[in-house]
């Protein structure tokens, strides 16, 4: 490279002999500017005239004008119009006029006038003066002064290096014709057809083509443009090298750079030392930038930063591919728009599909919503998005986790799988499973696999356990409805009550939870049963219980003695969480023990009847009242055949009760009696609907309540006031070791 080249500005005096040609020259491009060039004080004699037909001749250039090869070093005289001879302090001096050539070994010179200095080996020349070295190198100037010995020319006005390449123009070039260096300091123009170059300074090797500029060096072509403090550059293959600031304009994009070098012809290029890149909207920053034109790609290496329109992207690299719109960011990669923030340790972005690829842990964030992956792929043209390996996606009221999760976002449609989390934050449940479909959408979640969800109600968690849970809304003209749904092996534990069944559903617009297959709920000592039951809530508690076909309730304090009650239909309503009353409806049969003040036995009481009605009061049992000709025996309990009182249908079922939430995904099979469904993914419709049971109900209270007060004075069974309530909630682990005082009455 030549920016290593040392510059030597100071040329070798060379002068005029003293005297005044000036009123022998004729042609006005004889005269030499006094500031360029000392003419000889005293005038010259002998002129020797020669026709411009007979040049003087010199034996070393052939008829056919050809250079043969150096066989001395002294500049030789082949013709000249003019010529005079003299002598100036000792020296030998010549002085040439007219159609001039002299040469040196294969270099020729031209000009209209000259002194030749015979002792020095130099040409003092003005006047169209003209070099030929070889058949590469041709120049031209106004004057010249030249050296033999050490073949430097000092070229002035009006200069014009020419070679097989291009042409350099200058107003003062020194050029070695051994090194074929050339090197001009009052800015100089090179222009090889297709583009010009031009600087301040230049040094330019003939021989190899490469040169070296400094101070306002500027390339310029159609498609191009280069501006630089100094380079060096080589003008056949192209190859530059930037050594100082420099800007790169090229088509609409700009390239900044303080170092580094571009290769022309092959279009690639390094930038070094701050380089920075615009286009339009697009900004890039880098420690190193490297071009590749020819593929069109751009890498930004080391501390890369870009930015387009809204988007902002950095990474420790960067590579732009301009044909396909492909960006890879690699290593600490951050890409940020006008909605998601995305940091990963390797991004790869398609501008032309909206799509991406992450690898490494990713973690996407917007406004309302927050995704972390170790890998993920977005199809900008199917809208689908897969993550995988520790998938976490949180937005506004949910969460979900899992090791795998696809989702679509024109359709809202998702899955996930492996250890799924599923959260609705707003109404504190939370779904744990094999795997999860869902809609982001409608909110719609399908969980199989054994899920397990869990949410918290009167300030306790509920757990509930099924092979497959479904949480879908429903939109009706005035509100929107959540709906739950749960098949197969259904079980449900809470701190106060406990559920299996095979089926259930829950509607959040009515609070209603309903239980579907011959399902069991457990309160502390008391034991729900029939084909279908279903409960309501308010303010989180249990409001209502409706029991359909096959209705059966059980309480024992000691599982020694088992108070029931059963019918068709039983309603229980509940004040703040405690029995108010029960309404038991067609078919009516109850069967308890009646205890006195001290909590003794006092007998069993077996009563069969269409209706009756328990009150309860803070809990206790106060009175039973039986409608439409009731039968009831009273037994002493040591004469009560206390088996024989196990009612039709009667099952003690503790087996399937959950004790605790780990017993949710114990194995067993649910035992199911009646007929199943069809479609098992279908809730079964009830015998009576809820609505027009509470109205027959109702209907019932009221007739009963009419006979009763017509007929009290006359009914033998008058309501039986009783301190233990049958579905009182009780302690009973306290009473594990409790002594059953049995009495028994004659009557």
């Amino acid at each position: 490279m030549l920016y290593s080249y040392q510059v030597n500005a100071q040329s070798r005096p060379l002068n005029f002999p003293k005297g005044n040609l000036k009123n022998k020259l004729n042609n006005k491009r004889d005269s030499i500017p006094n500031n360029q060039l000392v003419r000889p004080e005293r005038p010259v004699k002998n002129l020797r005239q020669n026709p411009r037909n007979k040049p003087i001749q010199n034996n070393s250039l052939n008829n056919n004008n050809q250079v043969t090869q150096d066989t001395t070093e002294m500049v030789e005289l082949n013709r000249s119009d003019e010529l005079e001879n003299f002598k100036e302090d000792g020296q030998e001096i010549r002085f040439l006029k007219g159609n001039i050539q002299m040469k040196q070994g294969n270099t020729l010179f031209f000009c209209d006038s000259a002194y030749q200095y015979i002792s020095q080996n130099a040409i003092l020349a003005w006047g169209e003066v003209t070099i030929i070295q070889g058949d590469s190198v041709q120049i031209f100037s106004d004057s010249l002064r030249y050296f033999g010995d050490t073949k430097d020319a000092y070229l002035i006005g009006n200069v014009v290096l020419k070679d097989s390449i291009q042409k350099l123009f200058t107003e003062r070039l020194d050029y070695n014709l051994d090194t074929k260096i050339g090197t001009y300091f009052n800015g100089g123009l090179i222009d090889n057809g297709t583009s010009q170059l031009t600087s301040q300074i230049g040094v330019y090797n003939t021989d190899t083509h490469e040169a070296f500029f400094k101070d306002s060096v500027l390339i310029v072509s159609d498609t191009f443009m280069l501006k630089t403090d100094s380079l060096n550059y080589n003008t056949q293959t192209q190859f530059s090298e930037f050594l100082g600031p420099t800007l790169i304009v090229q088509d609409s994009a700009k390239i900044y750079c303080e170092s580094g070098y571009y290769d022309f012809e092959n279009k690639f290029a390094e930038f070094d030392k701050n380089p920075q890149y615009v286009k339009d909207d697009k900004v890039a920053t880098a420690e190193k930038m490297i071009y590749d034109g020819e593929i069109k790609v751009i890498i930004l290496e080391g501390n890369a930063q870009y930015t387009e329109d809204t988007r902002f992207a950095k990474a420790d690299r960067i590579r732009y591919d301009e044909v396909n719109d492909i960006t890879d960011l690699k290593g600490n990669a951050y890409v940020k728009d006008e909605d998601t923030e995305v940091t990963s340790d390797h991004i790869i972005y398609d501008g032309k599909t909206d799509s991406y690829t992450t690898e490494g842990k990713m973690i996407a964030k917007s406004e309302d919503q927050y995704i972390e992956a170790d890998y993920s792929k977005k199809d900008g043209t199917t809208g689908n998005t897969i993550l995988e390996g520790n998938v976490i996606i949180a937005d506004t009221t949910q969460i979900l986790k899992g090791n795998y999760v696809e989702f679509n976002d024109d359709t809202g449609d998702g899955f996930a799988a492996g250890d799924v989390f599923w959260q609705d934050t707003v109404n504190q449940t939370t779904i744990l499973g094999d795997s999860i479909f869902f809609n982001k959408k409608t909110d719609y979640v399908n969980a199989i696999g054994r899920p397990l969800m869990t949410t918290i109600m009167d300030g306790d968690t509920l757990f509930l356990s099924a092979d497959q849970l479904i949480s879908k809304k429903m939109e009706t003209d005035t509100t929107e409805i959540d709906e739950l749904l749960a098949f197969k092996d259904v079980r449900m534990y809470k701190s106060d009550f406990q559920v299996v069944c095979d089926s259930m559903s829950y509607i959040s617009s009515d609070s209603i939870f309903s239980f579907y297959y011959n399902p069991f709920i457990w309160s502390d000592s008391t034991q729900f049963s029939a084909d279908t039951i279903h409960f309501t809530m308010k303010n989180e508690k249990i409001d209502s219980v409706f029991l359909i076909q096959n209705s059966f309730i059980i309480d024992t304090p000691d599982e020694l003695f088992f108070n029931q009650v059963k019918g068709k239909y039983i309603t229980m309503k509940f004040k703040e969480s405690s029995p108010e009353n029960v309404f038991i409806d067609v078919n009516s049969e109850s069967v308890y023990y009646a205890l006195d003040d001290q909590e003794a036995y006092i007998g069993v009481n077996h009563t069969k009847c269409s209706q009756m009605k328990m009150e309860f009061e803070e809990g206790d049992l106060k009175f039973i009242r039986f409608y439409k000709e009731p039968q009831s025996v009273m037994y002493p309990m040591k004469k009560a055949n206390h088996s024989a009182l196990q009612l039709s249908g009667f099952r003690w079922n503790q087996k399937q009760r959950p004790l605790s939430p780990a017993d949710l995904n114990t194995p067993y099979h649910f035992i199911y009696t009646g007929k199943m469904n069809k479609n098992t993914n279908s809730i079964p419709s009830d015998d009576l609907p809820i609505d027009e049971m509470k109205t027959n109900s109702k209907a019932s209270q009221d007739k009963t309540q009419e006979t009763k007060l017509d007929e009290t004075k006359e009914q033998d069974n008058p309501p039986i006031n009783i301190k233990k309530n049958i579905l009182r909630n009780r302690d009973t682990k306290n009473k594990e070791n409790k002594t059953i005082d049995v009495q028994s009455r004659d009557d």
